[in-house]
């Protein structure tokens, strides 16, 4: 099972389409908790969020039924987020 710290450690070298693909599915078989993921996309080093954002987004578009548990603490979070260009496609809520 992967935890958080391993994701981390997964994501902090340079990531393209096909690991983000690989960890997404491997997330989702072991059913890493989303809160976690969304966790990691506020990383302090931004190209880790933003590989942890990308993972989350694949994960989330693949399922989205399997994550409604989560999805309030997902919404929760958008107050959140600092990147300028992120912030302009969230919803104000």
């Amino acid at each position: 099972m992967l935890t958080g710290d391993e994701l981390i450690k997964e994501i902090s070298t340079t990531t393209g389409k096909t690991k983000v693909i690989k960890l997404s599915a491997i997330l989702r078989k072991q059913q890493f908790a989303l809160h976690d993921l969304i966790d990691i996309t506020f990383y302090p080093d931004k190209n880790i969020a933003f590989r942890a954002a990308w993972i989350l987004e694949n994960l989330f578009l693949q399922n989205p039924e399997s994550y409604l548990s989560e999805i309030d603490y997902l919404f929760g979070q958008i107050k959140n987020v600092k990147m300028k260009a992120a912030k302009g496609i969230t919803p104000k809520l």
